[in-house]
């Protein structure tokens, strides 16, 4: 059962040691922390798929350069049963100042498109909230002013509709900005083992010379001797959710992730290969994230005690969109060739079943 220690959040910054719990388990929550958690934003690229429609553009920036820009901005809203499509976002600044000026998401405005109205400005700033240690806001273009009495000031103006993406469409579209991990060291073994290294260097070395290379075996080599199961993490959000709200999150998008493997009917086939009763399963739409859960699941349960005599994972090209499973189950006399099959189905639906529970056990810790 996994186990959570030193809970700690400070300056913004989430950290936690959970053990107990197969590292396959930790790296996914990872991977989907950096890469699979929706947010809603303006989708910019590419060409055809671009929300921002840019209608006057005096600035020195391109088009290009805007849409980059404004891709990047973080949209404040957790509620994504919220009809995007009836909200519009729009900007129209000109400079008639003397004085070069900035337009910033103070100056974005959200109009309803239902009934042709804006939200006021205390819902505008929890959509687009001024920086907690600046207090300014995401500047979007420089505008420079007029040049003489018969000229204008630059202009910027356009509308964008939003959407839900993730970060794997886009790294602008990422809602961590930390989320990574590392094995938790030992340190009573590594006590143990500089002694070892320590006594062997004292009959070549002066006492000082040792309390150096001490320093340098503690950062190196020390640092390889850790904890089994045992994974310190460092997570911290880039604005919209908090610390908490973007680990549950994951754990929810894993639980799909496996659920819809529990649920369906796999996509199954007999392998290519000289093992017997040897199946090639495919995961559509899915990597590493998910395979190497189940795989992990599948290896202690059946890999371990006998029941399956291979069990390994592979994407055979990163342009695939799918990944696939190979597993032989071991051969038993008891059982007829056509039964083989189902056999790995089932032992597959039990792993996602198993996995689903250590997922629930981890969100339970926080």
């Amino acid at each position: 059962m996994p186990k959570l220690a030193n809970l700690n959040e400070t300056d913004g910054v989430l950290s936690f040691t959970l053990s107990d719990v197969n590292v396959s388990f930790a790296n996914s929550l990872r991977r989907i922390m950096i890469s699979e958690i929706p947010a809603v934003v303006i989708h910019t690229f590419p060409d055809e798929e671009n929300d921002l429609n840019i209608t006057v553009n005096t600035t020195r920036l391109t088009n290009e350069q805007i849409k980059q820009r404004v891709g990047a901005i973080p949209i404040h809203i957790k509620d994504q049963t919220i009809d995007l499509a009836d909200y519009q976002i729009e900007l129209d600044m000109t400079n008639t100042t003397d004085n070069i000026i900035y337009a910033t998401t103070e100056h974005l405005k959200i109009k309803k498109l239902s009934s042709d109205k804006y939200l006021d400005d205390a819902e505008l700033k929890k959509v687009f909230p001024a920086n907690k240690m600046t207090g300014g806001f995401i500047p979007i273009v420089r505008l420079r002013p007029r040049i003489n009495s018969e000229t204008k000031g630059e202009h910027i103006k356009f509308n964008a509709k939003m959407t839900i993406k993730t970060g794997k469409v886009s790294g602008m579209y990422v809602s961590a900005s930390t989320a990574a991990y590392g094995f938790t060291q030992d340190k009573l073994r590594q006590v143990e083992e500089w002694a070892t290294v320590e006594k062997e260097m004292l009959k070549t070395m002066k006492p000082e010379e040792v309390e150096f290379e001490k320093k340098n075996w503690m950062v190196s080599e020390g640092r390889r001797i850790t904890l089994s199961d045992s994974f310190d993490f460092v997570v911290e959000s880039a604005g919209v959710y908090d610390n908490i709200e973007l680990l549950k999150s994951a754990c929810d998008i894993l639980n799909k992730k496996l659920s819809v493997v529990d649920g369906t009917e796999l996509k199954i086939q007999e392998a290519k290969t000289t093992m017997k009763h040897c199946f090639d399963i495919l995961y559509n739409g899915e990597d590493y994230t998910l395979s190497n859960v189940i795989d992990s699941v599948l290896y202690a349960d059946y890999y371990s005690t006998g029941k399956l005599a291979y069990i390994a994972t592979k994407k055979l090209h990163p342009h695939n969109d799918y990944i696939v499973m190979r597993m032989a189950v071991k051969e038993d006399p008891a059982i007829r060739d056509d039964q083989y099959i189902g056999i790995a189905k089932n032992y597959i639906k039990e792993s996602c079943v198993k996995a689903m529970r250590i997922v629930n056990e981890i969100v339970d810790l926080f």
